[in-house]
């Protein structure tokens, strides 16, 4: 078992947090009425928190409802790929998300609309349970969201199960090589072995993330979780390129792992089917545009393989 399947094994952020909301979406009641599940990014940056809801070209073709619903609410097509968009300067309830990831190792990996309702799933350390449950009681909680489930994180891979038998997902690995610069404390505070977990998108290269390191270098703004757990943040404009489509709209994934050992720097993300091949498009302009690093696709396989052939070998 290598360092990163270590650190998914070992359920580290033990703790699960779902919050459901019904609020005044428009794509909630369109959800509800057409029986919808839609992927969706939850990010945040200059002042605000945005999401980004997601349809395949190919899956609204000739169904004219979900075409005009789309067009009527100004859906961006970029490849393919169409796109909604709000924030919570017009819906201030996404603030209350904002709220939750501010606090230490909470980080979201999975949001979607599904039967009227979004869904925001989150997992943190159980040592930040008080902290979670003081901002889920606050008074500034607006109307309409609500916990959906409190409990510990044993979960997990069956709720990307249940997503991938709405969307069909996929596993995809780049390993990469990067320049000495990227190596730098600057850039790696938390020593050169390590593996991470982003808590949510920005809108800008900069990464937040969860750390899992056992290295004594750790750059003093840290915030120590537990030991060998740390939260920080720093930059990557090559990871900024990859999650976007263009410099605005982000792909849609589901969890997204970074492991830094032997040199060798590795993003491991799960995504829709219909968004492999986007994907695929940055990887390819990334060696153009980042001509110091070295990129290479190591796997592109279902979720369903991945997750049977961890059945059939123990886990191991």
């Amino acid at each position: 078992m290598n360092s990163q399947e270590s650190f998914l094994a070992a359920n580290i952020l033990d703790m699960e947090l779902v919050i459901e909301n019904e609020g005044n979406f428009p794509i909630e009641a369109f959800s509800r009425d057409h029986d919808l599940f839609v992927p969706a990014v939850l990010s945040a940056g200059n002042g605000k928190v945005s999401m980004m809801y997601y349809f395949s070209e190919a899956a609204v073709k000739g169904k004219r409802d979900v075409e005009i619903f789309l067009s009527r609410h100004g859906a961006r097509n970029n490849g393919g790929i169409l796109t909604l968009y709000g924030s919570s300067s017009k819906f201030p309830q996404y603030n209350m998300l904002k709220r939750i990831l501010d606090i230490p190792s909470v980080l979201n990996y999975a949001s979607y609309v599904w039967k009227g309702k979004h869904y925001f799933h989150f997992i943190f350390r159980h040592e930040f349970l008080r902290q979670v449950s003081d901002t889920l009681l606050s008074p500034e909680v607006p109307s309409g969201i609500n916990i959906h489930r409190l409990s510990r994180n044993d979960r997990m891979i069956d709720v990307l199960r249940w997503i991938d038998s709405h969307v069909e997902l996929y596993e995809v690995t780049v390993d990469t090589v990067p320049p000495a610069e990227e190596l730098s404390p600057e850039r790696n505070p938390i020593g050169l072995e390590w593996v991470r977990e982003i808590k949510y998108r920005t809108t800008d290269s900069s990464i937040r993330a969860v750390y899992f390191s056992g290295s004594e270098k750790v750059r003093d703004d840290a915030v120590k979780i537990v030991d060998n757990i740390y939260e920080i943040e720093t930059r990557n404009e090559m990871l900024g390129f990859l999650s976007s489509s263009d410099h605005s709209i982000m792909i849609p994934s589901f969890r997204r792992i970074h492991t830094l050992s032997g040199g060798i720097f590795t993003i491991t993300l799960i995504l829709p089917k219909s968004f492999v091949s986007d994907y695929i498009k940055k990887i390819s302009s990334s060696r153009k545009d980042f001509l110091n690093w070295s990129v290479k696709i190591r796997n592109v396989r279902p979720f369903s393989f991945m997750m049977k052939r961890s059945e059939d070998t123990g886990g191991t």
